[in-house]
C-alpha cells in the first residue's frame, strides 16, 4: 500500500482529481475511521499526512494565502476524522 502511494505523482499543488498521495492518504483515513481507534488514526495521520504538510515548509510560506488556505482546510478535515468529530466541529481545542 505504501509503495502504491509513493508511486503516484503529484503533491500538494496538484488538483484533487489527479489522485495525489495526500488525497489518497486522506481517503484511507476516512474509510478506516470506523474500524480503528483514535490513537491508531492519530498514528496514521502522523505517518501518512504530516510528512506531506511538513515537506518544503519554507517553499509554501512564500506562496499565496489561497494556496495555504487549501492546505489548512485539508488538515482540519483530517483532524476531524481522527477525532471522530462532526464535519463542522471546531478544531481549535485539538490544535492548541
Amino acid at each position: 500500500m505504501v509503495r502504491a502511494l509513493n508511486s503516484r505523482s503529484g503533491g500538494l499543488g496538484s488538483s484533487p482529481g489527479r489522485g495525489t498521495a495526500l488525497y489518497l492518504s486522506i481517503g484511507i483515513i476516512f474509510r478506516s475511521r470506523f474500524y480503528l481507534s483514535t490513537p491508531s488514526l492519530c498514528m496514521l495521520y502522523n505517518a501518512m499526512i504530516l510528512p506531506y504538510l511538513n515537506y518544503c515548509n519554507l517553499v509554501r510560506e512564500s506562496t499565496y494565502k489561497t494556496n495555504l488556505q487549501r492546505i489548512l482546510i485539508l488538515q482540519k478535515r483530517v483532524i476531524r476524522m481522527v477525532n471522530k468529530s462532526y464535519y463542522n466541529a471546531h478544531t481549535d481545542p485539538v490544535t492548541d
